[in-house]
């Protein structure tokens, strides 16, 4: 897995470890003060010294004349939000609502820039629009910097850990996604990780990351960076925040060797999870893939340790915490408690977990009928996905849950799903061996399994039927043996496998579907385009929670207490202008406000304000100006309010466009400030431009501009 260390003086490149697949930005000219962060997030610049001419053979460019803030502002924006204080349910409600959609904004930027990657993968480096660093070695494959973000080829095995499959090496991948999720979830205050996604695209699967401030060994202080040959346990506060992750996710405290100093050590995690004190101040996770314990490896592919695990929702139910170091080289000590102790969770999710989905699905399928329509079908597909993970159930155990099933319509979909997955990962492995011409060769590629699946192609059903036993049927259960997995032609729903498979592929056709039956196969033609498939987290379980739970409860007023204590011991840390503390004062603001403390939120803000215009960040003024403008209102300053809008307005008009939702909305407030201070002309005005703006532009809030202006 790939990290990019942000340094701050002389950066160089260095080769990647072996053992962990880390490549950093390495510095010659270390300093371990902190403080120095603050100086180098507003002003420094990379150098331009990156080439490791040990590598000549991958093109590269170097990272040059890029702003330092540019590339962390990202992070920034996502640490504020894990950060933001929580007093009562609205205000959770709230975050978890603002962490969804900076998470849909990231992925509405990064998905151009993968897709762009890809479809260029074939031109010499040089005519790329995006093109490759060169942070050392060629581990992963290549890897690229854009707009604040890391983008890494995550479908590569290129140490041969998983014997040169690279659909266990793109599922490596997804279960950082997973582990990420768990960790949103556990909600430790204090604990910080990158925000990260993963995009399928023609055959690649890449990850998408924030930049995190760490340097590699450097701000390590939890965990190893290479192989457990050295490993840190962390300072005592560290040490606590993985110990409540620990006992929130129900994994188990075990003792691991480092093999270097033959020294003993105990984590709560897998001891290649990294823990770092980045250059902010903050504690971060990075490298959580292996957060969940692995499934027994027994009769199983090479390297299946580390991307077959046990979901978080079976190692929560669990009876006993389970330990993520279970069946590999680094659980040596007190092995077989911490392997039979694993081994029993996942027996039970056959003999429990698989049963109780399929008396649910049974239960569903009473009055479900298999849809006929792409969009019902997706829907019909998350539904039934939803209702094995909230069991624990992996993807991968589809036709053990089928087995089990009685209702022969849910056996029937169950199939299709089962078979389409099959499908969709053969186009995948066709693509990945293409590089000229992408996007043609991917719609003939499409257009063949799609013809195949409209004639019933004899030759296509026994390798899709090979691989459904080896990837959804011989799964080591431990249990009395089940035999081959075996079905003909006609126990399928052609109709219904052909809708599974487009909307598992992310297919989109240029016809009907209605048409490719009648004429029983496909061609380029028939394709639009094969969509980009995206994992990421999610706050909307915890946001549909809150939505039915949420009440006015009454803030905690020693809330206020615990977060001007953060914001005390980081001003000692980082300095009292760091744009950290901003953040902090920010938090400390949003306290005061919900006690209905309108004048010292108002402070507090203003010392944030003094912050933001030192450190240049615009978009992040912009907010807090915003916010102040807000509780200027609230006590009725009116003219303080007016002032602080209209310049948070400026600058985004002046950023992003005087047509954009967010220039529109802030306008919006500023006229209806104006007219809440009684300047009825001006608001008059001001509700104008914004509905001259929103002119042939899509914006929410038109309807109230219209009502007000009126």
């Amino acid at each position: 897995w790939m990290e990019v260390a942000v340094d701050y003086d002389g950066l160089t490149a260095s080769h990647p470890d072996v053992e962990s697949d880390a490549v950093y930005y390495s510095s010659s000219s270390y300093s371990s003060d902190i403080s120095n962060y603050s100086s180098s997030y507003s002003s420094h610049t990379y150098d331009n010294s990156l080439r490791d001419d040990s590598d000549a053979s991958q093109p590269s460019t170097e990272l040059s004349s890029i702003s330092l803030q540019d590339h962390l502002l990202w992070n920034e924006r996502f640490q504020a939000l894990l950060e933001r204080p929580v007093a009562n349910q609205e205000e959770a409600l709230e975050r978890a609502e603002l962490i969804n959609s900076f998470v849909d904004d990231f992925v509405n930027a990064a998905t151009p820039l993968v897709k762009t990657v890809v479809e260029e993968e074939h031109l010499p480096a040089s005519q790329r629009t995006i093109q490759p660093i060169n942070i050392g070695g060629i581990a992963g494959g290549m890897k690229f910097v854009k707009n604040g973000m890391f983008i890494k080829l995550a479908s590569t095995d290129p140490y041969g850990i998983y014997g040169g499959n690279r659909m266990l090496a793109a599922k490596s991948a997804a279960h950082e996604i997973k582990s990420l999720q768990a960790l949103i979830d556990s909600n430790i205050r204090g604990l910080h990780f990158p925000l990260q996604i993963i995009v399928d695209y023609l055959g690649r699967r890449l990850s998408v990351s924030t930049i995190l401030p760490i340097r590699g060994q450097q701000t390590l202080v939890y965990g190893s960076s290479d192989g457990g040959r050295t490993i840190y346990s962390g300072p005592v506060e560290f040490r606590e925040l993985m110990r409540q992750l620990a006992t929130r996710l129900n994994l188990k405290e075990h003792g691991v060797m480092a093999k270097f100093s033959n020294s003993l050590f105990h984590l709560s995690t897998p001891v290649d999870m990294e823990g770092h004190l980045g250059l902010d101040g903050r504690y971060y996770i990075c490298d959580s893939a292996r957060l969940m314990p692995p499934e027994p490896p027994s009769g199983k592919p090479k390297g299946s340790v580390f991307c077959h695990l046990i979901r978080p929702e079976a190692v929560a139910k669990n009876s006993t915490p389970l330990s993520s170091d279970s069946f590999t080289n680094f659980g040596e000590i007190d092995r077989a408690s911490h392997n039979e102790e694993t081994r029993s969770a996942w027996l039970s999710i056959f003999s429990v977990r698989v049963s109780e989905c399929a008396r649910d699905l049974d239960a569903l399928f009473r009055t479900q009928i298999i849809p006929n329509d792409l969009h019902d079908i997706s829907s019909l597909s998350n539904h039934i996905y939803s209702i094995l993970h909230s069991k624990g159930v992996n993807i991968r155990l589809l036709l053990h849950v089928r087995h089990s099933c009685e209702s022969p319509t849910a056996k029937q979909y169950l199939l299709c799903e089962a078979l389409s997955r099959v499908i969709k990962q053969n186009l995948f492995n066709t693509l990945q061996n293409v590089h000229a011409d992408i996007l043609q060769v991917s719609k003939l590629s499409a257009s063949i399994i799609l013809t195949h699946i409209l004639s019933q192609n004899d030759q296509a059903w026994i390798s899709w039927s090979k691989t459904l036993n080896i990837y959804f049927w011989n799964l080591n259960c431990e249990s009395e043996p089940l035999g081959r997995f075996v079905i003909t032609p006609q126990d399928v729903d052609w109709n219904s496998l052909l809708l599974c498979a487009l909307n598992r592929a992310n297919i989109r056709l240029c016809v009907s579907i209605a048409n490719l039956v009648s004429k029983g196969y496909a061609e380029a033609d028939d394709i639009a385009e094969i969509l980009p498939k995206i994992k990421f987290v999610s706050t909307k379980a915890a946001v549909d929670r809150l939505r039915r739970e949420s009440s006015s409860g009454i803030p905690d007023p020693t809330l206020l207490d615990v977060y001007e204590s953060d914001l005390k011991a980081l001003k000692a840390r980082l300095g009292d202008q760091h744009p950290q503390v901003a953040f902090a004062l920010e938090n400390c603001a949003d306290i005061c406000l919900t006690l209905g403390d309108y004048h010292r939120s108002s402070s507090f803000l203003q010392d944030a304000i003094i912050i933001r215009r030192k450190s240049g960040d615009d978009i992040a003024l912009s907010d807090t100006l915003a916010k102040a403008a807000a509780v200027a209102h609230s006590f009725e300053d009116f003219d303080a309010a007016c002032r602080l809008i209209e310049e948070s307005h400026s600058i985004v008009a002046s950023l992003i466009g005087e047509g954009s939702q967010k220039a529109m909305s802030l306008l919006h407030t500023f006229a209806w400030m104006l007219k809440s201070k009684g300047d009825y002309e001006r608001s008059e005005s001001t509700f104008r431009r914004v509905i001259g703006a929103a002119k042939g532009r899509k914006f929410d809030g038109i309807a109230d501009t219209l009502v007000e202006y009126a």
